[in-house]
């Protein structure tokens, strides 16, 4: 029994060096963990005629509701919080001279379809250099060849009121322990689902702002 417990890519070169922005840094990253958590499964297996539906509903996850309360739990905007702290964001974006301002995850606008697409900044008062980042959703990605938490990341960074770089898209990594289907399986679910976040982070560095 299962323990309850679209993409857009417009980037451009990013501010060269290393973060390790101290606390008095002028330039500011705020960024939004997320409380939106979405179960998703696309086993394929109806392509493959009775035989791949049988299998399908053979794989098919018994509680998707109980895998959205894991995350929920597991990944919860505090341990994002905690994560992005811990690797030293601004560091990692190779954003010089800046330091990272977390934001409630409640504090997020609305995602629209505009919104998405905006350059609005969503903190109002900024400083001159300013770069912002929204986790806009997670996702466990359930198939057949293997399973993915997908993160969805709205990203900017601003010089004066114009973005200079503008991502929107999303990184997805393998939890290999993730659900767990009973109680003593919750420490290692809940430790590879947010290992799958830190290497998104690192995805999207790397894939996305080519830094």
């Amino acid at each position: 029994m299962l323990v309850t417990g679209f993409s857009e890519v417009s980037a451009q070169a990013g501010p060269a060096g290393a973060g390790d922005a101290p606390n008095s840094a002028p330039c500011e990253l705020h960024v939004w963990p997320t409380d939106k958590f979405v179960v998703t499964e696309n086993l394929g297996g109806a392509n493959l005629g009775l035989a791949g539906a049988l299998l399908d509903d053979a794989m098919r996850l018994k509680s998707p509701e109980g895998v959205t309360e894991q995350l929920k739990h597991q990944l919860d905007p505090a341990e994002q919080s905690r994560i992005i702290t811990d690797v030293d964001l601004a560091a990692l974006f190779k954003l010089k001279g800046y330091r990272v301002v977390m934001q409630p995850a409640a504090d997020q606008p609305t995602w629209t379809l505009d919104r998405i697409k905006s350059d609005q900044p969503i903190f109002k008062a900024r400083t001159t250099c300013h770069a912002e980042m929204a986790i806009i959703s997670h996702q466990y990605l359930h198939q057949a060849v293997g399973t993915r938490l997908r993160t969805f990341i709205w990203y900017r960074e601003y010089d004066g009121t114009k973005p200079k770089v503008r991502v929107l898209d999303t990184t997805a990594t393998k939890a290999a322990d993730f659900p767990a289907k009973q109680t003593d399986q919750i420490a290692a679910s809940t430790a590879s689902v947010q290992a799958a976040f830190l290497e998104n982070l690192r995805k999207f560095v790397k894939d996305k702002l080519k830094r």
